[in-house]
Order: structure tokens, then C-alpha cells, then sequence
């Protein structure tokens, strides 16, 4: 019998991200729903997002980080502006300013 297992999003993978992204400096982050976009002065970190497992968007000119789980197939051939996106899922804008201390890690901020 094969056991056939499905890769979960973990805190730590979200926590990863965040305190890779709350080191840039005037880069806006967006949660919506469970995926992250990036926007503001992203070009000089272009090689830290791709490391950190950013993918570009073309159509928006923003960065966004997914966990693959969070991939949805029937949204797949239809494009969504961000204001779309926004109205859609729950939004929440984060900063990379203010800081708050999660003790294990170096920060995580919020706005």
C-alpha cells in the first residue's frame, strides 16, 4: 500500500519568509488570503526573492509568495487585478517598520 502524503504550509515556512521580507527596505507587503504580494522598491532584492521562493507577476509587476498547497486550479486561466484580489480574500497590509517580537525569531510586523 502507498502512502500518499500532501505537503502542508507550516508557521515556521511563513515565519521564513517574513523576516526574509521585513529586512527590505521600501517594500510593501500584502497578505491576501494565504499568499503574500510584494511590491514598492523590489528590484535590488530580486536574487533574495527568488531564493526565498518568490515568483514575479507579470500582469500585476509584483512579487508574490504561495505555499503550492495554496495553489487553486480553478482560478488558473482567469486574471484577477489586485483590486479583485483584494475585495475577494481578507487583506491585511504589513509593514517592514513596525516590528513585533515573536521571541524565537527576529520579527514579524504588522499594520
Amino acid at each position: 500500500m502507498k502512502l500518499i502524503t500532501k505537503e502542508i504550509e507550516t508557521p515556521l515556512e511563513f515565519i521564513f519568509i517574513m523576516n526574509i521580507l521585513t529586512k527590505m527596505n521600501n517594500v510593501e507587503i500584502e497578505l491576501c488570503g494565504s499568499w503574500l504580494w510584494i511590491s514598492g522598491n523590489t528590484m535590488q532584492y530580486k536574487a533574495d526573492l527568488k531564493k526565498a521562493g518568490c515568483r514575479w507577476s507579470n500582469n500585476k509587476k509584483m512579487w508574490y509568495w504561495r505555499h503550492e498547497e495554496n495553489f487553486c486550479k480553478k482560478y488558473k486561466n482567469k486574471t484577477l487585478d489586485m483590486e479583485q484580489i483584494r475585495n475577494r480574500y481578507r487583506t491585511t497590509h504589513l509593514e517592514t517598520t513596525t516590528k513585533i517580537d515573536l521571541g524565537y525569531t527576529d520579527s514579524l510586523v504588522l499594520f
